[in-house]
């Protein structure tokens, strides 16, 4: 009895022996996929996810997704995708599980539009107008080869509680227009935009805040003659575009000076002016420059200050 008793330990742990340790099960292959590599703004998209372990079968593991350019495609935890703007850039959206990584890159297209202010200087204490930037691409990246109406819906206090239209063409320069109107007070809140192209409807919700305002270029002198111009003084803080115009006593714009990057600058005026002629001076800043390549920010305001007058002699 004694002696079989002795003898199962040891049988058990032979078997044990034989049949060795279990191998566990790594992370194999991981791939990143559930949308295309053309993704619509305001559209609802989300990532998938596919793992397979070093045994065959799906792995399961804690994923984390980051995006390149967040304000452009911005990621959730779950994968889930927020289209915010046209993007000037591919962005590249990655997962990370278990120390492996998988990425895609997007770009996006469609219909893009940011609001803000506009303050004009020659109506003080006014509320701030509406500034609109817009832009519409086809899903090739290519700008909308028609005219077409943007129609934008703000809140109830906003333009009477009517809808806004403004239109976007294959003239645009750079697939981008401006509107922007001072007599038209803007309201924070909730604004959105829809179009209609080849029977396809775009839309995109924004916000405004109507407390922001970009500071007036009041510090910046502005003197012209028939062809040129010197600028001095001190650029206005937070003002990545600030330009000069030449105004007819029609108060239209009759002629332009380059971007002022830094003060002092001199240059030459977009059109030749005429001797004899009265014009007013007025300085434009901006919180965006529609032709630095960048994406549009989620609200761009906009500045107008007279700064002088005179006949033009030479």
């Amino acid at each position: 009895m004694k002696k079989t008793l002795l003898i199962l330990p040891l049988t058990a742990a032979l078997l044990a022996a034989c049949q060795g340790t279990p191998v566990p099960v790594t992370l194999n292959t991981l791939t990143l996929g559930g949308v295309s590599s053309t993704l619509q703004v305001s559209a609802p998209a989300k990532l998938t996810v596919t793992a397979t372990g070093s045994d065959g079968n799906p792995y399961t593991d804690t994923a984390t997704f980051t995006s390149s350019d967040p304000s452009v495609v911005a990621v959730a935890s779950d994968g889930t995708l927020t289209v915010r703007h046209l993007s000037t850039a591919p962005v590249v959206l990655t997962v990370n599980e278990a120390g492996k990584t998988a990425s895609m890159t997007v770009t996006t297209y469609g219909l893009d539009v940011a609001g803000g202010t506009y303050i004009f200087g020659g109506t003080p204490n006014a509320a701030p107008g509406y500034n609109f930037i817009l832009a519409l691409t086809n899903a090739d990246g290519t700008a909308v080869k028609t005219d077409t109406t943007v129609t934008i819906q703000g809140p109830a206090t906003f333009n009477g509680g009517a809808a806004l239209p403004l239109t976007v063409n294959n003239a645009t320069v750079n697939n981008y227009v401006f509107s922007r109107r001072s007599t038209v007070p803007i309201v924070t809140g909730t604004y959105t935009a829809t179009a209609t192209v080849g029977g396809v409807v775009y839309s995109k919700t924004f916000t405004v805040d109507a407390a922001q305002i970009q500071p007036f270029a009041g510090g910046v002198a502005l003197n012209v003659t028939k062809t040129g111009y010197a600028a001095s003084g001190t650029l206005p803080a937070g003002s990545p575009l600030v330009y000069g115009v030449v105004v007819a006593q029609d108060s239209s714009i009759v002629s332009t000076t380059d971007f002022f990057s830094a003060l002092p600058k001199t240059g030459n005026l977009t059109a030749p002016l005429v001797v004899g002629q009265q014009y007013y001076y007025g300085v434009y800043a901006q919180s965006y420059i529609g032709t630095s390549g960048k994406p549009f920010p989620d609200q761009v305001n906009r500045s107008f200050i007279y700064v002088g007058s005179s006949t033009i002699t030479q």
